[in-house]
């Protein structure tokens, strides 16, 4: 071998080198930005069920106060309309809950927060027997609700 291929081996290897070490550093830096991006996503998803949680139950709040203020002399129809109304908004209210649940078991929220959060709540609207009708196993249209309930509360797991 002359000078010459040993000097374009040297530079050959040398450049190969700094091409690894400039793309395990890039790898790193990306997959740093990646988490981040990931963390403020995660963040992002849980002030948005935190805020539909909250309207829902506020306007369900609403229709009760409105419902129980209705007094005897108001006309059936007018109580119909308003405890469907009512009825619409518990249902919004458990879609709600229904959504976040499903977040959490696509693991697209922080789950110990999440659990820490919900947990009563959630055991609250399973364990409200006036509920029942929406949380029955064979025929509910909340069935993360219910596996997320199952998986927090069942002890014999």
């Amino acid at each position: 071998m002359t000078v010459y291929e040993i000097f374009s081996l040297i530079i050959s290897a040398l450049a190969l080198l700094l091409s690894i070490i400039v793309t395990i550093f890039f790898t790193r830096k990306s997959n740093t930005l990646q988490q981040q991006s990931n963390k403020l996503q995660q963040g992002q998803a849980e002030l948005e069920i935190s805020k539909y949680i909250s309207d829902t139950t506020n306007k369900m709040l609403e229709l009760t106060m409105k419902y129980s203020e209705l007094s005897d002399t108001v006309s059936k129809e007018k109580k119909k309309l308003v405890s469907q109304a009512l009825n619409t908004a518990i249902e919004s209210n458990l879609n709600a809950y229904e959504e976040a649940c499903a977040k959490y078991l696509d693991n697209k929220i922080d789950k110990e927060r999440f659990k820490k959060n919900y947990r009563t709540e959630i055991r609250n609207l399973l364990e409200n027997k006036n509920y029942n009708k929406y949380f029955d196993p064979l025929r509910s249209n909340y069935k993360a609700i219910l596996k997320v309930y199952n998986e927090w509360e069942n002890l014999e797991k």
